[in-house]
């Protein structure tokens, strides 16, 4: 077994092995990644993203199943050595296969069933419709249509935003929408693309006494994406605010799925001696 580092050459033949929304990332030198061979072949991945010298956020570690159990995980991890790491993934029935490591590994995490929203454009743009904010003013702006300053602030709010979440906002689809008063950005939709095609909202954000602008924000994104995508890609939105669940339950009514979220932190200092 080996390692080697995934740079912009490498990333696409570790396809099978990294959340496809995290290969732009890779792409852009945003996030870091290594990979592991078994008798020469790629068997699993690691990507992380690096707040500084010490803190990192782990973003994927996977190993395919044929590989598992033979310590490919643990061999991973070795670049993490001495970080402090920071995860939180959704646990699809795929990405589960981590939680026996860390109950192992003595790991602390904990799980969270969070309610999910699945939306067709099409039938996002009907509701829409029947809510009465297509006839709304549409409220905020792509990011291609922001002023130069504007876009400096933009790129500086998702910087900060980064670093307090701990999650990487910074590739985004072009229907994201920003909305800015007096230079400050006061609201925001941060869409990107999920797997197998399907789009994510990542994030909503609204400052004190500007939610009412939410709905025009999101009457806004989907005219966007009715144009650059099939009318029966889906937009999946978790909802993990307060906000988010209003927004949600108020434009297209109640979600009908959950979704379990596995998020803790380790000490890159500890030993992993469980063969993952």
């Amino acid at each position: 077994m080996r390692t080697e580092i995934i740079d912009q050459n490498r990333v696409q033949s570790y396809y099978d092995c990294i959340p496809e929304p995290l290969i732009m990332s890779i792409n852009k030198g945003r996030l870091k990644a290594v990979g592991g061979l078994f008798t020469d072949e790629k068997k699993g991945a690691v990507v992380w993203q690096e707040m500084n010298e010490r803190d990192a956020i782990l973003r994927s570690l996977y190993v395919l199943p044929e590989a598992r159990r033979l310590g490919l995980g643990s061999l991973l991890l070795k670049p993490l050595k001495g970080k402090q790491l920071t995860f939180s993934y959704e646990a699809t029935e795929e990405r589960a296969s981590l939680e026996p490591f860390f109950d192992n590994n003595n790991i602390f995490y904990e799980r969270h069933d969070y309610p999910v929203g699945r939306i067709t454009i099409s039938k996002a743009v009907e509701a829409l419709k029947k809510k009465g904010v297509d006839q709304a003013h549409p409220i905020g702006s792509y990011y291609d249509e922001l002023l130069k300053n504007e876009k400096t602030e933009v790129l500086h709010w998702l910087e900060n935003l980064c670093k307090e979440s701990q999650t990487d906002y910074t590739s985004l689809n072009p229907a994201s929408i920003f909305y800015l008063e007096q230079g400050k950005v006061k609201g925001a939709l941060l869409f990107s693309k999920a797997e197998k095609g399907n789009l994510g909202v990542d994030y909503v954000f609204c400052a004190h006494g500007e939610e009412g602008r939410l709905a025009g924000m999101m009457n806004k994104a989907m005219t966007l994406l009715s144009r650059q995508f099939r009318v029966g890609t889906e937009v999946t939105m978790m909802m993990t605010t307060e906000r988010g669940k209003r927004l949600y339950r108020t434009l297209f009514g109640e979600p009908a799925d959950t979704i379990p979220v596995i998020s803790g932190t380790l000490d890159g200092d500890q030993v992993w001696d469980d063969d993952f």
